[in-house]
């Protein structure tokens, strides 16, 4: 099966009946294309890409770049691309955010036979690949793309349509500079606070959304040990929550990453 195109305008009438345009809209379908965040070259091509509604006749929310809200975007253009100076090159268009899409570009590496360049992890979603020629100054769409060899063109379809909503593991130890006691901070990622705190006296580790953070997740020394005594810390922390651990700890922070 080649390639199809996918054309929501047919059929209509007269020729757009016609067997050849049926099996190509309904391979297109098949195929994978669909509305939501569909790249397309401009009617009138440019620098630019065309990326439809991230949601179909308010009913089809099938876009999440995480697991709080659907993606909420509206029809638009890419950022302009700037085409190569000396060897082709593949650039990727990324939607980025939590719940209001904003398109940019991940450059790819210019080279006599280019690669796409890695997809970015975190809040973001992959949308179309271009390949980029030294001579464009347009983009057009992949069916088209043998007609003028100079321009450049829509490579491939990135838009997933099965994708894990988290894939996260723990990352690297981060020290701080340290983490001080009895300081709030707040966290930048989902992640662990994780160490050991000698005390003699009874000590705490708060967290949650104030600042400074004034609920308690753990307790230290409960019977009041008279020596010093080591005693574990380790409780989770969401992005934008403030933590605190009182007393003298020694402390890491392990992010959680995707």
């Amino acid at each position: 099966m080649s390639k199809a195109t996918y054309d929501s305008t047919i059929p209509v009438s007269g020729s757009g009946f016609s067997s050849y345009n049926i099996r190509n809209v309904l391979n297109g379908i098949a195929q994978g294309d669909s509305e939501p965040l569909r790249p397309r070259a401009q009617d009138t091509p440019d620098m630019t890409v065309r990326i439809g509604d991230a949601s179909v006749e308010s009913y089809y929310h099938q876009v999440y770049n995480d697991r709080s809200a659907p993606l909420e975007y509206s029809e638009g253009n890419s950022p302009e691309v700037v085409a190569p100076d000396s060897n082709p090159r593949i650039d990727v268009l990324m939607i980025s955010g939590s719940t209001t899409g904003t398109l940019h570009w991940v450059i790819g590496a210019e080279g006599a036979v280019p690669t796409m360049p890695l997809i970015p992890s975190g809040t973001q979603t992959p949308v179309c690949a271009i390949y980029c020629n030294t001579t464009m100054d347009r983009i057009l769409n992949y069916e088209v793309k043998d007609t003028d060899a100079t321009e450049g063109y829509l490579y491939k379809d990135l838009r997933p349509k099965i994708v894990r909503l988290s894939d996260e593991k723990l990352g690297v130890y981060d020290p701080g500079v340290p983490w001080a006691g009895d300081t709030a901070y707040q966290a930048t990622e989902d992640g662990l606070v994780t160490g050991y705190l000698a005390c003699s006296s009874t000590q705490y580790a708060y967290c949650d959304s104030d600042n400074p953070p004034v609920t308690a997740r753990q307790q230290y020394n409960i019977s009041g040990t008279s020596v010093n005594t080591y005693f574990p810390v380790c409780f989770p922390v969401k992005k934008n929550d403030y933590w605190k651990v009182t007393g003298s700890p020694t402390l890491f922070f392990m992010p959680l990453t995707s």
